[in-house]
């Protein structure tokens, strides 16, 4: 019996070197070096959704210098990873189909010291600022704020110790990336982001050529239904992607700015909210015309059909079915010879997962039923607003009954429209303050305020805030409580 098991398990570990070499081969470039921003792929790859899907795929770093829209276009590689610059790729001329958008927002932000003179983007008139190519939002956002022809230029380094030594006053980086560096550092940055303006890019996108796409439909939609399979796992195992990482895709960075990497990508992603792999053309129209403003397309530009990926369903190109007849046979076997040992294995295990799920049932419905209780109740409004933006990022739903308005209504709208217009001033002026104030350790506050309600009235209400950086974005925020002054 047990000359037949390591029989079976000798025949098992040959198979896959013969099944490799009749899956198609394929190659995937990215636009960066190996780092979590691409864990889905690796996901795919190391937990067999390639394979599955027929294919043996190779991930290939950035080369320095050279386009992946080149490089896919010229048939050096089958899929490449690129950006929201891809519908600039298309207008001149590359045949390049969008497949699907991982990252529903551009990750590009400004950073300047804490201290910086530019306690708003107009304050960088005059500044030194690195800018990398490709960062066409934040060009946008300069342009949107009159102060691009004002500033400084300096070709950029990709070195963000540069911010912190002074030989730079702004600093375009990826908040998924380099803000860790800063934490890391104990050097505190405000940030500015491209969406603070209206400005929405799409972030990491798959892509592929259209002749890739007309001569092997079946190999396009296989690879990338398997790939949002490897998100879908990443993002929901992310500390094993992260170890997988480490040990096997060569990286600068450590577990923890990984871990911070992973944190950040998820807000941007949008995992749950929006489907895995979502676009839209209205999306990708409103890209355009934030290029046209900059004048790197031309007034009215359409999107052409092309462009576009369609879905279609998955049939699998696994090579032949005699190889899936002899994995199958040979998986069944294997299965039998263990299926006893496991069996006793597997009713251990099952007992001392279902008391540890039941307890963690248990505490979950417990904090979910103290928060209904605490959110039912607290007539006070809570929240937090994000001091650079001058907006909310969360509301408590007691706004609703004290103003009348949805949280996602407050969130979503810009600051000014949660105050009367004579106190924007005053408003704009302590906000302004806060970065100095929070160096000075002056944190907390309290001020009175006329809020506008849904139907028209206005309330009276008495703030009290405290500021404080963000420990996962390294953003400046206020948070703090609204409440009514009963008798205005």
């Amino acid at each position: 019996m047990m000359r037949l098991f390591l029989g079976v398990l000798v025949t098992l570990c040959l198979m896959p070197a013969q099944a490799a070499a009749q899956h198609e081969a394929v190659t995937l470039q990215l636009q960066w070096t190996h780092a979590f921003q691409f864990a889905g792929y690796y996901a795919a790859r190391e937990k067999g959704f390639y394979t599955e899907a027929g294919l043996d795929v190779t991930i290939r770093e950035a080369e320095q210098d050279v386009s992946v829209a080149e490089i896919i276009t010229r048939g050096d590689a089958h899929f490449g990873v690129s950006s929201s610059s891809l519908l600039l790729e298309r207008a001149r001329g590359l045949p390049v189909v969008v497949l699907a958008t991982t990252h529903q927002h551009s990750p590009y932000v400004l950073v300047v010291p804490l201290d910086s003179p530019a306690q708003s983007i107009s304050g960088l008139a005059g500044l030194r600022v690195m800018l990398e190519s490709g960062a066409e939002e934040l060009r946008a956002l300069l342009r949107r704020e009159g102060v691009h022809d004002d500033i400084v230029f300096v070709p950029h380094s990709f070195d963000p110790q540069d911010l912190i030594d002074g030989r730079v006053d702004a600093y375009s980086a990826y908040s998924t990336n380099e803000l860790f560096y800063f934490r890391e550092r104990g050097f505190n940055t405000l940030t500015y982001s491209p969406q603070s303006a209206g400005i929405d890019f799409y972030g990491d996108t798959l892509f592929t050529s259209e002749r890739e796409l007309r001569e092997h439909p079946e190999r396009v939609a296989a690879f990338r239904e398997a790939s949002l399979r490897g998100w879908q796992y990443a993002l929901a195992h992310p500390d094993e992607i992260i170890e997988l990482i480490v040990e096997r895709y060569p990286t600068t960075m450590s577990a923890a700015h990984l871990r911070f990497e992973a944190t950040e990508q998820a807000r941007l992603m949008e995992p749950g909210e929006v489907p895995l792999g979502h676009m839209s053309a209205e999306r990708w129209r409103h890209i355009a015309e934030v290029y046209a403003e900059l004048g790197m397309l031309p007034s009215g530009f359409e999107l052409d059909e092309g462009f576009l990926y369609a879905p279609t369903p998955v049939r699998s190109i696994a090579p032949s079915a005699v190889s899936h007849m002899t994995w199958l046979a040979a998986g069944a076997l294997l299965v039998a010879l263990l299926s006893l040992l496991a069996a006793a294995l597997t009713r251990r295990r099952l007992t001392q997962a279902r008391v540890q799920l039941e307890a963690g049932e248990i505490e979950l419905a417990e904090s979910r039923r103290q928060f209904d209780l605490l959110a039912e109740h607290v007539e006070d409004v809570v929240w937090t607003l994000d001091v650079a933006d001058r907006r909310f990022t969360w509301v408590s739903p007691s706004v609703a009954r004290q103003r009348g308005f949805e949280p996602e209504k407050v969130v979503s709208s810009a600051l000014d429209a949660a105050i009367v217009p004579e106190q924007l001033e005053q408003v704009e002026r302590c906000l302004a303050e806060a970065p100095a104030r929070l160096r000075a350790g002056d944190t907390e506050g309290r001020c009175t305020l006329d809020q506008p309600c849904a139907d028209g009235a206005t309330i009276r209400v008495h703030i009290r805030y405290r500021l404080s950086v963000n420990e996962l974005t390294a953003r400046l925020e206020m948070t703090g409580t609204s409440r009514k002054i009963e008798g205005d």
